[in-house]
């Protein structure tokens, strides 16, 4: 081979390739069919420490990640009965001891029989690539920490107006979840059916101009403070807020409070229990150990044991009041 790794061939075609090859800023490394290698370039070995030696055959599995190791060789192992190019990121340590990702690509080489007869492969260094990507997931979160602690409702939508993001107060004002928020219909779920159309035409036309535009419309709220035969109350953020007209409450209540809600303290839980002990028809369960919206699938806080059980309640109450 060109490249064999044992340096016997000299000859002037051979040592022109293996030039070139040095110079490409990536490892380059070819295998055998049955996966081991073969060769690598000097740079590789200047990067990992390991002489020739120490990184043909399966040597250079000592450079890998010791938490990478074992999923990159099932996926080199699955790949090399298939024949199927593939790629596979996995952290390298360097000759000073620091690990650094690289993105490996690799593709089979079948000779005049159409059997594999060479594998060949390219590690590229994606360090600055996933430190950057991790520090757009930062931004992203101390973004979505500082929407969410707005108590207006934000939802954010792509150029064409699709919703991509809701946050905290949108999602509890109409009940919905994030998955619900993404999908197509969200805004005939919770608007006005005479405002929705409309909407979407002063949407359309601002969007078009590409300027600022405001609207005002009907939005369906997942509460009701009068005119029900029966109500039940989950994660109610602001429902100290309005204990003065607990005398006024005559339809049946069940209400569910996770006792280590961020949005509603200890002491609040507190007066929220005292002010609807005195009413028969007013039924509060707690659930500790767990924070705001603990039933909503698919959320921060949600937790699955929980969940049923306020859904269990839930059913029964309402079979009982709604007979």
């Amino acid at each position: 081979m060109p490249l064999s790794g044992d340096g016997s061939s000299r000859s002037e075609p051979s040592l022109a390739i293996r030039v070139v090859v040095d110079r490409i800023p990536a490892f380059v490394w070819s295998t055998h069919s049955d996966g081991s290698v073969e060769f690598v370039k000097q740079r590789w070995r200047e990067y990992a420490g390991l002489s020739l030696g120490e990184s043909q055959r399966w040597g250079w599995q000592v450079a890998i990640h010791q938490d990478d190791l074992p999923s990159l060789m099932h996926k080199w192992r699955q790949r090399l009965p298939s024949g199927e190019a593939g790629d596979i990121e996995a952290r390298l340590r360097r000759h000073d001891g620091v690990f650094r990702w690289f993105l490996t690509r690799f593709e089979p080489f079948q000779d005049e029989t159409g059997k594999i007869a060479m594998w060949y492969g390219v590690s590229t260094d994606i360090e600055n690539l996933k430190q950057t990507e991790e520090k757009l997931r930062e931004d992203e979160r101390e973004l979505r920490q500082i929407t969410d602690a707005i108590p207006q409702a934000v939802v954010v939508q792509d150029p064409v107006g699709l919703p991509i993001y809701a946050n905290r107060a949108a999602l509890d004002y109409t009940g919905l979840s994030a998955d619900d928020v993404m999908a197509p219909n969200f805004r005939e779920r919770i608007f006005h059916p005479e405002d929705v159309e409309k909407f979407r035409n002063e949407r359309k036309a601002a969007l078009a101009r590409g300027v600022p535009f405001e609207f005002e419309h009907r939005v369906f709220l997942t509460a009701a403070r009068y005119g029900v035969d029966a109500a039940v109350a989950y994660h109610g953020g602001d429902t100290a807020k309005y204990l003065g007209e607990v005398d006024g409450l005559h339809a049946p209540l069940l209400m569910h409070l996770a006792e280590e809600d961020e949005f509603i303290s200890e002491p609040a839980q507190a007066e929220i229990k005292a002010a609807l002990a005195s009413k028969p028809n007013a039924t509060v369960y707690g659930y500790p150990g767990q924070n705001h919206a603990f039933s909503r699938h698919n959320g921060a806080h949600y937790n699955a044991a929980a969940a049923a059980l306020a859904q269990e309640r839930t059913n029964e109450f309402l079979q009982q009041q709604l007979r």
